[in-house]
């Protein structure tokens, strides 16, 4: 388990909707890749960017991989 301390651009809208996408280098992406969780700064878990755009992020990751991690903001539609 890892976790990471994320402070989102002001330019991205609270609200929009947070994706997680660590997938091995040089391969796939594939279900087992999508292993994440979002936290607020109370430790609530969030699916959407905050209004103070503060997050913390736990990840699974399989040992010895090594990802090519992204955090996605996906634009309200």
């Amino acid at each position: 388990l890892y976790e990471l301390e994320v402070e989102l651009y002001e330019s991205i809208n609270a609200g929009e909707k947070l994706i997680w996408l660590a997938m091995p280098q040089n391969s796939e992406p594939s279900e087992d890749d999508l292993i994440a969780e979002f936290y607020d700064y109370t430790g609530e878990e969030i699916f959407t960017v905050p209004e103070n755009h503060l997050i913390t992020i736990s990840v699974w990751l399989n040992e010895g991989t090594i990802y090519a991690p992204i955090i996605a903001v996906k634009a309200k539609q």
